[in-house]
């Protein structure tokens, strides 16, 4: 009986052992890889249970050649995918996270969100903090593309913001024109920067056709509005334009001064211009007002139109005192 006892624990050893050799031979080893023997089988890792080829519990590390590590595949407790990174984008800044949330079925994720830079993307569907040489974003580099920049909030078309030595600049994304909407938010100001012809990298030169104050005022060649709500340094061709203001038929009023013409031949005598006038030098030095002046130009057609008519009575008077005289010879 003691015999037939150890004979059976001896069989119990080789079965196991033979198990133990089979399970490890679903394992096979080359000389740059070790793969499942059977490709069908599932692997898991801190798991009995796989479901795909690959599953596993804890988060993947990954480690550079020198075998430090430098970031991590992994979950949360709510459901969202995170890759972080321990290499930071700018020297002496914190490690960066590209996290996407869970498609909502986790208790506490926000769905469908992906943030680079923040473990909470609140903000937005896409959230991005932290920037490398303030350029945010890229789309399309080597070929006309944009950028996003928090550089007075800019978004660049073919251009973005990188370094020059020390100093940031934009530069020209690919070969071609390129151009640049800002907005200053210190002073509300938006600007719209063009640039000019240049190849790939390289800084452009940069023109400012067109500013919008933070009042509303619109500036077209000139960075200074002089208080207009349109300062346009240069010329403008219109179809129409209509100016709102007082008129002139105030001349006509039974109380309006007519100066004399002697009076009026005197100022001009004295000033080389017409009364309520303004000087060629005002207008050279201040601009002209094109309602008021327009205006005062109606004032004075009124009163050539009032010593015309003046004019046509005396000469109807006078011709009626010699038709009068030559009847009486």
């Amino acid at each position: 009986m003691k015999q037939t006892t150890i004979f059976s624990t001896a069989l119990l050893l080789l079965a196991n052992l033979f198990t133990s050799q089979m399970a490890q031979a679903q394992w096979s080893q080359s000389s740059t890889a070790i793969y499942p023997s059977t490709l069908t089988k599932k692997v898991g890792i801190g798991l009995t249970n796989p479901t795909y080829a690959l599953d596993v519990k804890g988060g993947i590390g990954l480690y550079n050649s020198g075998s430090s590590f430098v970031g991590l595949l992994s979950n949360d407790a709510s459901g969202n995918f995170t890759i972080s990174s321990t290499m930071a984008l700018n020297g002496g800044t914190s490690s960066k996270t590209l996290l996407f949330n869970a498609p909502g079925n986790y208790l506490g994720a926000v769905p469908g969100r992906v943030g680079i830079g923040t473990n909470n993307p609140a903000e937005a569907q896409f959230v991005v903090k932290g920037h490398l040489n303030n350029t945010v974003a890229m789309f399309g580099q080597g070929s006309p593309g944009i950028s996003l920049a928090n550089s007075w909030s800019s978004i660049g078309f073919n251009s973005y913001v990188g370094k020059n030595g020390s100093a940031l600049v934009w530069k020209a994304m690919s070969n071609g024109y390129g151009a640049v909407l800002e907005c200053n938010p210190t002073n509300g100001w938006v600007y719209l920067v063009q640039n000019g012809y240049t190849t790939s990298n390289n800084i452009p030169s940069r023109t400012n056709p067109l500013s919008v104050a933070a009042n509303g005022n619109v500036l077209i060649g000139t960075v200074n509005d002089f208080g207009y709500k349109l300062a346009v340094n240069g010329s403008i061709r219109a179809k129409e334009i209509r100016v709102q203001s007082d008129w002139a038929d105030y001349v006509f009023a039974d109380d309006y001064h007519l100066r004399p013409l002697a009076e009026v031949e005197n100022f001009i005598a004295a000033n080389d211009r017409l009364p309520d006038i303004p000087s060629a030098c005002e207008i050279q030095e201040n601009g002209l007002d094109l309602a008021v002046l327009t205006t005062k130009m109606m004032a004075k057609i009124e009163e050539l139109t009032l010593y015309t008519i003046e004019l046509h009575k005396q000469n109807k008077a006078l011709q009626a005192r010699v038709e009068q005289l030559e009847a009486g010879k």
